[in-house]
């Protein structure tokens, strides 16, 4: 035995830690392929949901973390009947913890109540969905994080100020465009009704003060450049159009 290392007595002797059988599972971080990037005015332009994705890469299973959500802005609204509730407005935040109280993520989300009467809830569940794609889960198919790139309205373009600093968002929040869900429910009515393109137009006319353009004379062509038009009107003036469809359709 070589010279000043001590020896060591059989008793003390260090009893190696037995070898795992357990299958070492590589972590694969994610990076985006081709499919990934969006052609933006002739360059590649990557999604907000995809840049997560990269930064956060596969995502372990983490049952430690906790959820804790907020209302930030809750306007009560009216009660009209059930399933209807108008002038409510909502806005949660959600955040995501680790075991040691760090916040790993967070998401806000508002609801009107027109486009769901438990508007509340709704906003809640899109917070928390919203937070856990930002810390990496479900990233993939968070559809609600594309900020517009397909129509060329990114979210991190450089917007000109009007009356917020957002495109299409007034003050306090609220969405000044018409939601696809107003349009549809436009329409529906409007099929009950038996208005055609013809009677929807004298509706829309007499409801908000406004001429519709010359519409295609035949049927099909002429709904869907009505669905067009009421798509580039505003939240505010769609929600009087149901209003008072509505009131039409209760009074037959």
């Amino acid at each position: 035995m070589p010279r000043g290392v001590p020896r060591t007595k059989a008793s003390e002797a260090v009893t190696p830690e037995p070898i795992s059988t357990e299958p070492v599972t590589e972590k694969v971080d994610w990076t985006p392929g081709a499919d990934d990037f969006l052609s933006l005015k002739g360059k590649a332009y990557l999604p907000a949901r995809r840049r997560i994705q990269w930064m956060r890469g596969i995502p372990d299973p983490h049952p430690d973390w906790t959820i804790d959500t907020e209302t930030e802005v809750f306007e009560r609204g009216k009660f009209e009947r059930p399933g209807r509730v108008t002038g409510g407005f909502a806005v949660v935040r959600a955040n995501i913890y680790d075991e040691t109280g760090r916040l790993i993520a967070t998401g806000v989300k508002s609801e009107y109540s027109e486009n769901f009467a438990d508007f509340l809830e709704k906003a809640e569940t899109g917070a928390i969905a919203r937070g856990l794609a930002v810390a990496g889960y479900g990233t993939e198919s968070a559809l609600d994080l594309d900020e517009g790139a397909e129509s060329e309205r990114p979210a991190d373009a450089p917007v000109a100020v009007t009356t917020s600093t957002v495109p299409g968002i007034e003050k306090g929040g609220k969405n000044s465009f018409a939601t696809s869900l107003q349009v549809a429910r436009i329409a529906a009515l409007s099929n009950r009704l038996k208005l055609g393109t013809v009677g929807m137009t004298g509706v829309i006319e007499a409801v908000l003060g406004i001429t519709v353009p010359p519409l295609s004379d035949e049927p099909t062509a002429g709904a869907k450049e009505l669905k067009a038009f009421l798509a580039d009107r505003s939240a505010d003036e769609l929600g009087k159009l149901i209003v008072a469809l509505e009131k039409s359709e209760a009074a037959e």
